[in-house]
């Protein structure tokens, strides 16, 4: 139950950060989900790490992103 809820809460965080999230993170989520389905809870718990890595890096390469369009932005004027 705790994994499951494990689950369901970074599902949540990511949709209100980025509005669904990026697409690693989703697959694991899913990946997680499934396995918890078959009663693999050492799978789910693997799987639910690595989306929470995926989203990191999401995270970070959003951020990158706007500070190259801002930097762009400074250097075009």
């Amino acid at each position: 139950m705790k994994v499951k809820a494990e689950i369901e809460e970074q599902s949540a965080t990511e949709h209100f950060w980025f509005r669904g999230g990026n697409w690693f993170s989703m697959l694991d989520r899913q990946a997680a989900r499934e396995a918890l389905e078959r009663g693999d809870i050492e799978s789910a718990k693997k799987h639910l790490a690595s989306a929470e890595k995926s989203f990191n890096i999401g995270c970070l390469l959003y951020i990158a992103l706007i500070v190259v369009i801002l930097i762009i932005a400074a250097y075009s004027k």
